[in-house]
């Protein structure tokens, strides 16, 4: 029979390899300006990584106390099953589940920032908001009155375009020329 040792501890090395490239990816994101849900789901990813290499070491520590009950069923010698390396093994294990820790924590600390800044942000564009919709009345009233001025400028044009009164000038102009010519004249 095969001994699961090490099928377990290979399972814990892959996991912890996913939660490097994670906690990688988790820093980039933090890095740079990316979106509240984008680090959350990264964070959620390094949680749930962390829970399966949580679940494999117990497994592995039921593993280790099968082996080390039963260590003729699968071939090992007494050696093998030292507790010294054992202790070491798990003591290796626990300060990674440790440091893991301290990252999820800056994780966690990091969205919390990010909540942060979303709200100073989603405040700003309130502000920004209200004064946009007191420009839009100021900018109405000051349509409104320009309307109105181009109306009156409308009305005085066409007042002025009669040709009844144009013509009337015209002749006025005609006499009071006349008039003129005579005065020197006479």
């Amino acid at each position: 029979m095969e001994d699961p040792y090490y099928g377990v501890k290979d399972d814990i090395e892959a996991g912890l390899q996913t939660l490097n490239r994670q906690v990688a990816q988790w820093q980039r994101l933090t890095a740079t300006p990316a979106s509240p849900p984008q680090i959350t789901a990264s964070a959620d990813e390094i949680r749930n990584t962390l829970g399966t290499i949580e679940m494999d070491l117990n497994d592995l520590e039921d593993t280790v106390r099968i082996v080390e009950a039963n260590p003729t069923r699968f071939h090992l010698t007494t050696a093998e099953t030292n507790a010294a390396f054992m202790d070491r093994e798990q003591q290796q294990q626990q300060q990674l589940m440790r440091r893991q820790d301290d990252q999820l924590d800056q994780v966690m600390h990091t969205v919390g920032n990010m909540k942060e800044v979303a709200y100073v942000i989603g405040r700003e564009l309130e502000d920004q908001a209200v004064l946009l919709d007191d420009l839009e009345v100021k900018v109405d009233s000051a349509s409104g009155k320009l309307q109105l001025g181009m109306n009156r400028m409308r009305d005085f044009i066409k007042s002025n375009s009669d040709t009844k009164q144009q013509w009337t000038i015209i002749c006025l102009i005609i006499v009071l020329i006349i008039l003129i010519i005579l005065v020197i004249y006479i």
